[in-house]
């Protein structure tokens, strides 16, 4: 799929699944039923990532940007290091 990666819902990764293209939309299948949906890119070596599809965890994980960890240490103090 043009080298670029789309996100499933975590349970289903690493199953066989079926993918429907069109020039705008990319859909993925588990039987007859869609269980994702992304707008396609043609970026190479790139992934498409719905949270949704994340664990809970990884989730929360992914919203300590590096932003937040300076404002998190800053908040902390002077001699938290970064």
């Amino acid at each position: 799929m043009d080298k670029h990666c789309y996100s499933v819902p975590y349970q289903l990764a690493r199953q066989q699944l079926d993918v429907r293209l069109s020039a705008a939309t990319v859909e993925i299948f588990r039987g007859s039923r869609r269980i994702a949906s992304h707008p396609r890119s043609f970026e190479r070596y790139r992934h498409t990532t719905d949270p949704a599809h994340m664990p809970e965890a990884h989730r929360q994980h992914a919203q300590w940007t590096p932003a937040r960890i300076t404002e998190w240490a800053a908040r902390t103090g002077p001699a938290t290091p970064l």
